[in-house]
């Protein structure tokens, strides 16, 4: 679900897993972009991916999938 890095720029100089990690980080704790660990990517890339992956739609995809998951 989670789409392939773009080609172009930098190549494999971004975990994905981390990025999610990142993501994962922000909607539990609730916190600030800017306030993202040091030991995850930079803010600015984690919020690059997420606003990258809303609106190409892998956010509803995943939400579809895990609420049909969920349905006996």
């Amino acid at each position: 679900m989670i789409p392939p890095p773009h080609s172009g720029g930098r190549s494999g100089s971004v975990d994905t897993r981390e990025v999610i990690n990142g993501i994962f980080y922000l909607v539990h704790n609730g916190c600030t972009w800017g306030a993202l660990p040091h030991d995850l990517p930079p803010w600015q890339t984690v919020a690059t991916y997420f606003y990258r992956w809303q609106r190409s739609g892998v956010w509803k995809e995943i939400n579809d999938m895990l609420r049909l998951r969920s349905i006996p």
